[in-house]
């Protein structure tokens, strides 16, 4: 009797542990819309231009892009904690940071900063 309570418990513990899903920056993304200051300076979400801006990231930490041409690759590093994403072109020293502030398994926001402001905010689909 000992034995089936314990095992009952012991059931009811495993079988009940929601697993939290990650999600994650590898994949492909796909340019949705642009949260950009209109000339009264308030923002508004445009949508995509007719060549959407795409990008990719692998696994292994490199990610590419284009629209209607290639427009770079490189290497990448996201840290989650600080939601930092820091695009390192081939061939240059450059070094872009942005801020991540939205991931799920669906959508990636970038927001583009530059001097500590937020100059762009754009919005991708998961491909």
């Amino acid at each position: 009797m000992k034995r089936t309570a314990i095992l009952l418990i012991l059931s009811v513990f495993l079988f009940s542990c929601k697993k939290e899903k990650t999600s994650t920056l590898v994949g492909s993304w796909v340019e949705e819309a642009n949260y950009t200051a209109q000339s009264s300076g308030a923002y508004t979400w445009e949508p995509a231009s007719r060549f959407p801006f795409h990008i990719s990231f692998t696994g292994e930490g490199q990610y590419s892009s284009y629209n209607d041409v290639p427009a770079g690759y490189g290497r990448y590093q996201y840290n989650p904690a600080t939601s930092d994403l820091q695009l390192m072109p081939a061939g240059t020293q450059q070094v872009y940071i942005n801020k991540v502030s939205l991931l799920n398994e669906t959508y990636v926001i970038l927001d583009y900063y530059s001097n500590g402001v937020m100059e762009k905010r754009t919005k991708f689909r998961k491909e």
